[in-house]
C-alpha cells in the first residue's frame, strides 16, 4: 500500500478550557489541539515512549505537527543503553538534552528535553530506589522552577520508592514552583484499595502537591502523573491535558502555566537578517581600485582603508530578508504531510476501536493499518536518505547526509540567562558578558600574581649565533596562503568569513601582499588584527559559574594570512638551525601525539628490558597558554636569533591586544589582554614551543617527552633508591624552572608511575616530593610545606592509557567502551546505507579510534586483546545484519576490513616502512647469532615482556613479511600489497602463530 492510500484528512474542533486543581484534564484528540496549549508561558509534555529506538520516528512525526512546541518534553521508559550516544542520535533542534544513567531493568531511563531559552541552574540525577529520576532547576521569566522527572519500574518496592522520593523532596530546599511528572506505575485511582499507593498520594499532598492528572492514562489506570506545588495564583493560570494518540499504550500528558494578564512578549515580531549576494560581490571586486591602499605606508591606516573598501563593497551587495521561522521548521526532512495524515488516521481508528471493542472487522483493519504504517515509516525514512546519498557527488555531501540521519547538527548559539560572579547573581545579558570577559582576561594575571619575585630577565637561555631576518613575500605566496586557509570558519570582529576571502583570493592578493610586506619591513602588526571575539562554550557543571565556560577566540581571517606568512619563515629558521629540542613533538611538521607516546613507550620498554628501574612523571600545567608572560617571551625570541625588526614585529603582535565576549546578540565592552599566547592564532603554538624550549636543556638524570604543555619525565636507574632520588631532583629542577617562567604546575593533578614487568618488581616504598623554596638544596631536606606527588597504577597521556606493567589492558578496555557507543549508529544506518558507505562509516567511527597509537599497544597479550576482537566482531555483525553463526572470515572478507590484530600488523609495518632509513641507523646492529639474519637488527629480548613491545615487534614483524612485499615501492604500492597479504586468512593465521597473538 502506498502512503498516499493511507492518508485521510481529519478536521476536528477541540474545545479548550482551563482546568482547576483536581478537575478532569483537557482531552486532546490529536496533536494539533496542543498548539495553543503549548503556546503558554510554560508547558511540559510527558510521554511513555516504550523504547526510544522503536518509537522515535513516530514521536518526531507528532512533534513536527506542533507549531508551538512545549518548553519541556519528558520521555520515560526509554530502554536506556550505556552504549548509545543519546545527545547525537535523539537530538531535537532548539532543545538541550539530559538522559538518566541509572540502570534498573531493560525498560528504565528518562530523557528530559528543555528549550534552549530556559536557563538551567542545576540538572542532576536523584538516587531513588527502583526509579530513574532527573531533577532540573531553572529560571523562566523571573520564576524559579524545579522539575522532577521520574520513571519507576513496576516491579520496584513501592515503600522504598516512597521513602526515597519523600526524603529527596523534603531536602531539596526549593521554594519556587515544583512539578513532578513521569510514569510512576502507581494507579492513583486505587488509593482506597492499595495502602502503599495511598501513602504515595498522601505524602505528596502533605508536602503541598496537587495532582493534575486523575483520569486513566493507560487502559483503566492512571499511571502517568503530574503533581504540582505552586502558589494558588499560579493554579488559576494553569491547565492540564491528556493527548489521546497511539505512540504506545500510554497517553501523553501535559501541564501548562499561562503568563499573567498584561504580560507581553518582548521578542521582536519581524526580525530581518543580512544576506550577501556573493556573485554580485565578486563582480564588484573585479572593479575595485586599491590605489588608496598602495599609497599609504602607515601600517594601521593601510589596513583600515583596505577594510573600509571591503565593507563598502559588502554593504552594496547586502540585502535584508526575513528569516525562515525555525519554530515551525521540520524536525526531520523525511516527514511528509501524507505520513502525518496517515498517523492521525491510525489514531482515529484506535479511538473508534476503543468505543467499539467488539467490532472484530474494525480491529482487524486497525491492526493491518497500524502494521503497514509502521513499515511505511521505516521505508519512507530509508528511501529518503538513500536518495540523498545517491544525489551526493562528493564525500562532504555524503557525510552531511549521514550526519543528518544521525542527528548531528551544528551547534546553536549559546544563551546565558544567569551568572553568579563573585557572589552576585546577574541576569542582565550585557553585564553577564562583561563579567565573563573580566574573568577570561584575568586568568593569566591571577596565576602570575603567585610569583611574587618574578623577574622576566632572570636566567634566560643563551643567545644563539644564527640570525633571522624577515624576507618580503610575493603575490604567488600570498595567493597560495589565502587558498590554504580553512574554509567554513566563522568571521572575526570584522564580519568577513574565510569562504568570502578564499572565493575572492584573486582580487585580494595584491593589496594583501602590499600590506604584509609593509608590516614585515616596518616590524609592526596592524592593531585591527589584534582584536578577538570570544564565544563562551559551556564545558560541564552549572551554567551559572564563569569557571564552567571555555573561551573560544575568533580572530580576523586576515590575521591568519599575515601569521601564516610569518610562521613559514619562522619554522624554516627553527628547523634549519635545529633550535627546538628533539623531545618537543607538538605542532611540528611530520610529528604527532602518536610519535610522542611512542617515544615514551620505547624509553620505558627498553629500560625495563635492561632490568633498570623506570619512573614516569606526568606533569599537569594550569592554563599554560594563558599564563605566558609576554616580556619574557619577547626576550626569548631575541635570544634565538631574531633580528631587531623581527623582534619589533613580534612585540607589536603580542602587545596591546584586546577582546570582547559575545553570545547571541549581546556584546561586552573591550578588555585588554595582558598575558598569554593569542588563542586561536596561527603563531600561538610555535611561540609556546619557543617559550618552553629551554626547559628541555635542564641537566637531569632522565629524559623529557613533550607535546606542547603535556610534559613527561622518564627516569631510568639501576636501583629504585637511585631512581627516586633522580626523579626527586629532576622534578624539583622542573618546578624551579616553571616558577622562573611564571608557569603553574598543578601538583594535585601531576602523577607518577613506577614501571616494572610485574608486581614483584615494584618498589616496596615510593615517595616523590616537590620541595618548597625553604628546603635545604643539598641534600634535599624538607623544612617547609612540601607536596607529595600521587603515585598511580595507570594514567592517560596524550590519549594512551599507560599502566605500570605496560600490558595495555586498561587502554584496550577503554577502547571497547568507546567502540560500543557506535553500535547504535550502525543499527540506524544499516537499513539505508550500502556496504560501501557502511565501510566508510566504520573507518570514521571505529577504525579511527582503533588505530590511534596501535603500534604501541597492539602487541598486547591475547587475553587482554580478546575483548577488542569481540566488540569489533559485534560491530561488523550489526552493520551487515549477520547472525552469530556467520564465520568471522566471511564477516571480515565481506566487509573488506582487517581484524584488530591484523590492523595492528598493518599499521606497524607501515610505520617501519616509512621510517626505514632512520630505523636502520638507530638500531643496535651488532652481529649476534640471534639477529645476524634480521632485516632490521634490534637488541635481543631479555624477557618475555619485551617480546610484546614496539622496539622488538616493529622490526621483527617487518622482517617476517615476504621480501616482495617489504621491498615494494613506492609507499602506496607497499600499503596495497601489504593489505592484500593480510586479508588472506592463511597469512593472518601464520602471523598469529609466529608471534603468539
Amino acid at each position: 500500500m502506498h502512503y498516499r492510500d493511507l492518508s485521510i484528512e481529519l478536521n476536528m474542533e477541540i474545545e479548550t478550557e482551563i482546568s482547576e486543581p483536581g478537575d478532569t484534564p483537557l482531552e486532546c484528540q490529536d496533536i494539533n489541539a496542543l498548539n495553543n496549549f503549548s503556546a503558554s508561558n510554560f508547558s511540559v509534555m510527558t510521554i511513555n515512549i516504550r523504547s526510544i529506538q522503536a518509537n522515535w520516528d513516530e514521536l518526531v512525526c507528532y512533534l513536527d505537527q506542533m507549531t508551538d512546541k512545549p518548553k519541556v518534553i519528558v520521555l520515560t521508559e526509554i530502554w536506556y543503553s550505556p552504549h548509545c550516544n543519546y545527545a547525537t542520535a535523539y537530538r531535537l533542534p532548539a532543545y538541550n538534552l539530559c538522559v538518566s544513567t541509572t540502570t534498573i531493568n531493560k525498560a528504565c531511563g528518562v530523557i528530559v528535553y528543555t528549550a534552549k531559552d530556559i536557563n538551567i541552574d542545576l540538572q542532576e540525577e536523584w538516587e531513588v530506589i527502583g526509579a530513574s529520576v532527573i531533577s532540573t532547576k531553572f529560571t523562566l521569566d523571573s520564576h524559579d522552577f524545579m522539575l522532577v522527572c521520574i520513571y519507576r519500574s513496576h516491579v520496584a518496592t513501592i515503600s522504598e520508592f516512597n521513602n526515597d522520593l519523600k526524603l529527596k523532596l523534603q531536602t531539596s530546599s526549593h521554594t519556587g514552583i515544583t512539578i513532578i511528572t513521569g510514569d510512576i506505575n502507581l494507579n492513583i485511582m486505587e488509593t482506597n484499595e492499595n495502602v502503599e499507593i495511598a501513602e504515595y498520594y498522601d505524602f505528596l499532598h502533605e508536602l503541598g502537591y496537587i495532582s493534575w492528572i486523575n483520569v486513566p492514562t493507560r487502559g483503566n489506570n492512571c499511571l502517568d502523573h503530574i503533581m504540582v506545588k505552586a502558589p494558588r495564583n499560579t493554579f488559576t493560570r494553569s491547565k492540564s491535558a491528556i493527548l489521546k494518540i497511539s505512540i504506545t499504550d500510554h497517553f501523553p500528558i501535559a501541564f501548562a502555566i499561562e503568563a499573567p494578564s498584561g504580560h507581553t512578549n518582548n521578542t521582536a515580531k519581524n526580525p530581518t537578517v543580512k544576506k550577501l549576494d556573493v556573485n554580485k560581490f565578486k563582480e564588484i571586486m573585479k572593479l575595485v581600485d586599491w590605489s588608496p591602499v598602495y599609497m599609504i605606508y602607515d601600517i594601521n591606516q593601510a589596513f583600515d582603508t583596505f577594510l573600509c573598501i571591503l565593507h563598502n563593497c559588502i554593504e552594496i551587495c547586502t540585502t535584508y530578508v526575513k528569516p525562515k521561522n525555525h519554530k515551525h521548521r521540520k524536525l526531520k526532512p523525511w516527514i511528509t504531510s501524507a505520513i502525518v495524515n496517515s498517523i492521525n488516521h491510525r489514531d482515529e481508528l484506535a479511538k473508534r476501536l476503543k468505543i467499539n471493542p467488539g467490532n472484530n472487522t474494525l480491529r482487524e483493519y486497525y491492526i493491518k493499518y497500524r502494521n503497514k504504517l509502521k513499515a511505511l515509516l521505516i521505508k519512507t525514512k530509508n528511501d529518503f536518505f538513500e536518495n540523498q546519498l545517491a544525489l551526493s557527488d562528493s564525500i562532504s555531501k555524503v557525510w552531511k547526509t549521514i550526519n543528518s540521519a544521525l542527528g548531528r547538527m551544528g551547534d546553536e548559539p549559546i544563551a546565558i540567562k544567569k551568572l553568579i560572579y563573585k557572589g552576585d547573581e546577574i541576569s542582565d545579558p550585557e553585564v553577564i558578558a562583561n563579567k565573563l570577559n573580566e574573568y577570561f582576561t584575568s586568568i593569566g594575571e591571577k596565576l602570575n600574581s603567585e610569583f611574587s619575585n618574578y623577574n622576566p630577565e632572570r636566567d634566560l637561555p643563551n643567545t644563539v649565533q644564527t640570525k633571522m631576518s624577515f624576507r618580503g613575500t610575493t603575490e604567488e605566496e600570498v595567493f597560495k596562503t589565502i587558498t590554504s586557509i580553512k574554509g567554513g570558519t566563522g568571521p572575526g570582529w570584522d564580519g568577513i568569513s574565510s569562504n568570502l576571502i578564499k572565493n575572492n583570493a584573486l582580487y585580494l592578493t595584491s593589496p594583501l601582499t602590499h600590506m604584509i610586506n609593509l608590516s614585515l619591513l616596518k616590524g609592526q602588526f596592524p592593531d585591527a588584527l589584534k582584536i578577538a571575539v570570544v564565544r563562551p562554550l559551556h564545558k560541564k557543571g552549572t551554567k551559572t559559574s564563569a569557571n564552567n565556560y571555555r573561551p573560544i577566540s575568533l580572530l580576523s581571517n586576515f590575521a591568519k594570512i599575515y601569521e601564516k606568512i610569518v610562521k613559514t619563515q619562522l619554522t624554516w629558521y627553527l628547523d634549519t638551525n635545529n633550535l627546538l629540542a628533539t623531545s618537543q613533538y607538538g605542532f611540528r611538521k611530520n610529528l604527532s601525539t602518536q610519535d610522542a607516546v611512542a617515544d615514551v613507550a620505547t624509553k620505558l620498554s627498553n629500560g625495563i628490558n635492561e632490568s633498570n628501574k623506570m619512573i614516569g612523571i606526568f606533569i599537569d600545567l594550569t592554563k599554560a597558554f594563558d599564563s605566558i608572560e609576554t616580556s619574557r617571551l619577547i626576550l626569548k625570541l631575541d635570544r634565538i636569533g631574531l633580528d631587531n625588526v623581527a623582534v619589533r614585529w613580534f612585540t607589536s603582535y603580542l602587545t596591546n591586544r584586546k577582546q570582547y565576549v559575545q553570545f547571541q546578540d549581546t556584546k561586552s565592552s573591550m578588555e585588554p589582554i595582558t598575558y598569554g599566547i593569542p588563542q586561536g592564532s596561527v603563531l600561538g603554538p610555535i611561540l609556546f614551543l619557543i617559550y618552553i624550549d629551554d626547559l628541555f636543556s635542564l641537566n637531569i638524570s632522565g629524559s623529557f617527552v613533550a607535546f606542547a604543555d603535556d610534559i613527561a619525565i622518564i627516569v631510568e636507574e639501576k636501583t629504585w633508591e637511585l631512581a627516586h632520588t633522580s626523579a626527586d631532583i629532576a622534578m624539583n629542577k622542573v618546578t624551579k624552572w616553571m616558577t622562573l617562567n611564571s608557569l603553574t604546575i598543578s601538583l594535585t593533578k601531576t602523577k607518577y608511575i613506577t614501571f616494572s614487568i610485574n608486581k614483584i618488581g615494584q618498589p616496596t616504598v615510593s615517595n616523590l616530593i616537590v620541595h618548597c623554596e625553604n628546603c635545604n638544596p643539598e641534600p634535599l631536606t624538607c623544612t617547609g610545606t612540601c607536596t607529595k606527588l600521587e603515585k598511580v597504577e595507570t594514567i592517560k597521556y596524550l590519549g594512551l592509557t599507560l599502566d605500570q606493567h605496560l600490558k595495555w589492558k586498561e587502554h584496550v578496555n577503554g577502547l571497547v567502551l568507546k567502540i560500543r557507543k557506535s553500535f547504535h549508529f550502525f543499527i540506524l544506518l544499516r537499513n539505508w546505507l550500502s556496504m560501501r558507505n557502511l565501510r566508510m562509516v566504520y573507518y570514521a567511527y571505529v577504525y579511527s579510534i582503533l588505530i590511534y597509537a596501535i603500534i604501541i599497544w597492539g602487541g598486547a597479550y591475547a587475553s587482554n586483546f580478546r575483548s577488542l576482537d569481540i566488540v569489533i566482531n559485534s560491530v561488523l555483525r550489526i552493520a551487515s545484519k549477520s547472525n552469530r553463526r556467520t564465520p568471522l572470515v566471511n564477516l571480515y572478507t565481506n566487509f573488506d576490513v582487517l581484524s584488530p590484530r591484523m590492523t595492528y600488523i598493518y599499521r606497524l609495518a607501515i610505520f617501519v616502512h616509512k621510517s626505514w632509513d632512520s630505523l636502520r641507523k638507530t638500531v643496535n646492529a651488532r652481529p649476534t647469532r640471534g639477529n645476524v639474519s634480521r632485516f632490521l637488527a634490534v637488541d635481543l629480548p631479555k624477557n618475555d615482556f619485551y617480546n610484546r613491545q614496539l622496539p622488538w615487534l616493529a622490526p621483527s614483524v617487518f622482517e617476517y613479511l615476504p621480501i616482495p612485499i617489504k621491498t615494494s615501492n613506492p609507499h602506496s604500492l607497499f600499503k596495497k600489497n601489504l593489505y592484500q597479504y593480510l586479508m588472506n586468512h592463511t597469512n593472518a593465521n601464520m602471523i598469529r602463530q609466529k608471534f603468539k597473538f
